[in-house]
């Protein structure tokens, strides 16, 4: 099966570089509509979902600081390695099942009143980890973030009501509030027991409720249901009244018009995959992304950034159990401060990173984006491992503090491209009728792969060490440099209708030129 996003040319042609709007028809059904759509209104809208995103990462982050809590000598209760690992990775088990449930749930009641659904267990995970008393509680604490991580991760919601100019920077912007919600949680771990941050956080999933029924219900959703006049009123809300939204509800109306007609019923992809290339192209790409995405080291930083930090500052890791006359509030008792200062940090570097990704995006192509990322990745995780192997047998707190450094131009790097962009492009690349759907699928690989590292990460550290970890990561992430430079495709202001008609025009190229190809430049 070829990937390709590059166009081709005969050999005896001139070459000449070939842009999209030259290599694909428009779409001449309705006039070109003049108005811009209005930011603000879009912003508001998408309140709910920006409250979500930051309880995603404070739940996200809760772990890196809840499992070295509970592992010192005077914590509430304790806990064992093993099961410290199954609370950091449990939110992600049950996962996959959800986001294959989370496309058919928002194709029939809709992406608003899924986001609606996702609050209540957010708010029942925080409930029981304020009152739980042992680690089976926090076991189904975790499992209700999962369900929660599934049905925010893989909503439709943002992509169906942003326009075209927005949508890169709306969609980055959820990333942000992720990080945001990590400092938030890692912050309140230096002054905060556990409990008390669980009793705290769970204002947001009610605030995040109680925004949703001010927001409007997707356009696209209303349109496919035959909701004409509300998928009008709703394009207003999000658009403005000067928007010609009727104009906009036509194409989308012939645009999902256009897919029923060629394909009744979603059974039709799955007998004729092969003829798809709008479907199996951008799937089997979202799925390599989120391999790789598994080996920048973003996944186990989050989750184990206390203990990864407080094993390097303080030169024995956790502190050993066993009989202690110290108080609880005794300094060697206790995780080192140093920790979750680094944690913080580390939070804040990424929450810059991500805001600076939301300015790019802006200006420069998603691909080349993705492409230095990787590379300053690669450059960093090398660096991390190097670090951390000179402080393991050195007293030069140089090592040390370097190892933060590079942990922080890592969690920067990452985040410019292959940890966020997986994400954006799973609501980009698939087809309309499917789009929801699809990411379903791809968001549980993602979380089959979470659950695999974040419960391995324990027992691969204890073999090859912290600094052989992570120099495989960069190995990783080497080896799959040249297939992502090959198959990443670019969608920088293009429509979403635009960039299925780019997949299939590619693959009708493909078809007509089987005799001598040569690869010409890629699209602007």
């Amino acid at each position: 099966m070829k990937f390709s996003s590059s166009a081709y040319m005969l050999s005896e042609e001139k070459p000449k570089k070939i842009s999209l709007g030259t290599l694909l028809p428009t779409i001449p059904t309705t006039p070109a509509i003049q108005t811009k759509p209005r930011k603000r209104s879009q912003f508001a809208a998408l309140l709910p979902v920006y409250l979500l995103q930051i309880c995603y990462g404070m739940n996200s982050g809760f772990p890196a600081i809840l499992t070295p809590q509970l592992r010192e000598d005077c914590s509430e209760f304790s806990i064992t390695a093993d099961q410290e690992s199954w609370i950091v990775s449990l939110d992600n088990l049950f996962t996959p099942l959800i986001c294959l449930l989370s496309g058919p749930l928002q194709q029939t009641w809709g992406p608003r009143t899924v986001l609606m659904l996702s609050c209540v267990p957010y708010f029942v995970s925080w409930l029981l980890s304020a009152l739980a008393t042992d680690h089976y509680i926090l076991y189904s604490a975790r499992v209700c973030v999962g369900v929660s991580h599934a049905l925010l991760s893989t909503t439709v919601y943002t992509i169906e009501i942003s326009s075209v100019e927005m949508r890169g920077t709306f969609s980055i912007l959820e990333s942000v509030l992720r990080c945001l919600g990590c400092v938030i949680v890692y912050t309140l771990g230096l002054f905060h027991r556990w409990k008390s941050i669980a009793t705290l956080a769970l204002v947001v999933p009610v605030l995040a409720l109680f925004s949703c029924f001010f927001s409007p219900e997707s356009p696209s959703y209303l349109v496919s249901k035959q909701k004409h006049k509300e998928a009008e009123l709703s394009l207003n809300r999000l658009y403005g009244p000067e928007f010609q939204s009727w104009q906009e509800v036509i194409v989308l109306r012939e645009g999902l018009n256009k897919i029923h007609r060629k394909r009744k019923r979603k059974l039709e992809y799955i007998k004729d995959f092969r003829k798809h290339p709008e479907l199996y192209k951008p799937f089997f790409i979202v799925l390599i992304l989120s391999f790789v995405q598994q080996f920048s080291g973003m996944s186990v930083i989050r989750a184990y950034v206390v203990r990864i930090f407080d094993q390097i500052f303080s030169d024995g890791g956790l502190p050993t159990h066993g009989n202690s006359t110290l108080t609880c509030d005794s300094p060697s008792n206790k995780t080192s401060s140093l920790a979750y200062f680094s944690a913080i940090t580390i939070g804040l570097f990424r929450l810059i990173a991500s805001l600076t990704l939301a300015r790019l995006l802006l200006r420069f192509r998603r691909r080349s984006m993705y492409i230095i990322s990787m590379s300053l990745s690669i450059m960093c995780l090398s660096a991390f491992s190097l670090l951390s192997y000179l402080s393991k047998d050195s007293s030069l707190s140089f090592y040390r503090w370097g190892s933060l450094v590079a942990a922080c131009l890592l969690v920067f790097s990452v985040q410019l491209g292959v940890q966020t962009l997986p994400f954006l492009l799973s609501g980009e690349l698939f087809p309309t009728d499917i789009r929801a759907t699809c990411k379903g699928l791809t968001r549980s690989w993602t979380c089959i792969l979470l659950v695999v590292s974040l419960k391995l990460f324990p027992l691969v550290e204890s073999t090859l060490y912290l600094y052989g970890t992570f120099f495989t990561f960069a190995l990783v992430l080497l080896a799959f440099l040249p297939l992502i430079f090959y198959i990443l495709p670019e969608t920088k202001d293009l429509s979403l209708e635009r960039i299925q008609q780019y997949f299939r025009a590619n693959s009708v190229i493909e078809e007509e030129n089987q005799t001598k190809l040569s690869p010409i430049y890629r699209i602007n």
